[in-house]
């Protein structure tokens, strides 16, 4: 199992994603719906680039609009606001926050979300949140989370503490060495307190990181003396440092033969 892993980093190679974002605008019937939204470049790879433009079309499209052909798919939207920002460039791994807001004909008010991209940009595809962790590890996971939701601003509004959870799609991005854990708007706490973000330090998690998942390359920037022993990322950093200094030696061979 580990063999296809291990051909994977010996033939991976760090900086080669030439992605550039372009930022891009749709507006409609006197700016009522008024969208930013991201387009991405990337250079020699028109497969992947596609794929990315499709995912992020479908941010929209369940929302009834199709940025991509400039229509309006849906007649109740009254409203619509979007924004973006990218999140991170991480080596393999690109994520995309969307911040939007809608109302719809007939609503009472308005409403906001939070919802983002993360894409691996080995093959172009979104992963979600329960491929980041071990699943063993799910409930400590929550844990952590819980104990950051005890110190929000929110913290005596919850519908029912005890029983949150994190689903396997849970909103969640990257930001300066943090993950970033979204509860929709009325997901766990009444609509006043909004969209709420639990932010948890790369290194209080790295050790329960899946090390086959897509933030493996994550590891190589923390400390993980402290993960247990004989844990598969401890053996494949080390394999994957011998292949690197394998083929800079080889790379240095050829340089002087030449």
């Amino acid at each position: 199992m580990l063999i296809p892993f291990l051909f994977y980093l010996r033939n991976k190679k760090d900086d080669t994603y030439k992605i550039n974002i372009l930022e891009q605008k749709f507006t409609f019937e006197n700016n009522k719906i008024n969208i930013m939204f991201p387009k991405v470049k990337y250079e020699d790879n028109t497969l992947i680039e596609n794929k990315i433009n499709n995912l992020i079309n479908n941010i929209y499209l369940r929302h009834g609009i199709d940025i991509k052909r400039k229509r309006v798919l849906e007649d109740s939207i009254g409203e619509f606001n979007s924004s973006f920002e990218q999140s991170y460039k991480i080596k393999n791994i690109l994520g995309i926050k969307f911040i939007n807001w809608m109302y719809y004909d007939g609503a009472a008010h308005g409403n906001d979300e939070i919802v983002s991209l993360n894409i691996n940009l080995n093959n172009g595809e979104e992963f979600e949140f329960k491929d980041i962790f071990r699943g063993k590890y799910k409930d400590t996971i929550i844990n952590l989370v819980k104990d950051k939701l005890k110190q929000h601003d929110c913290k005596d509004s919850y519908f029912d503490f005890d029983n949150i959870q994190l689903r396997d799609t849970q909103e969640f991005y990257i930001s300066d060495n943090k993950l970033i854990i979204i509860f929709f708007k009325y997901e766990i706490a009444p609509g006043c307190c909004g969209s709420i973000e639990i932010s948890l330090d790369l290194n209080e998690v790295v050790m329960y990181i899946n090390p086959n998942g897509p933030l493996y390359f994550l590891y190589a920037d923390y400390d993980t003396s402290h993960v247990e022993r004989g844990h598969t990322i401890l053996f494949a950093m080390d394999a994957y440092k011998k292949i690197s200094n394998k083929s800079l030696k080889e790379e240095q061979l050829k340089t002087a033969d030449n």
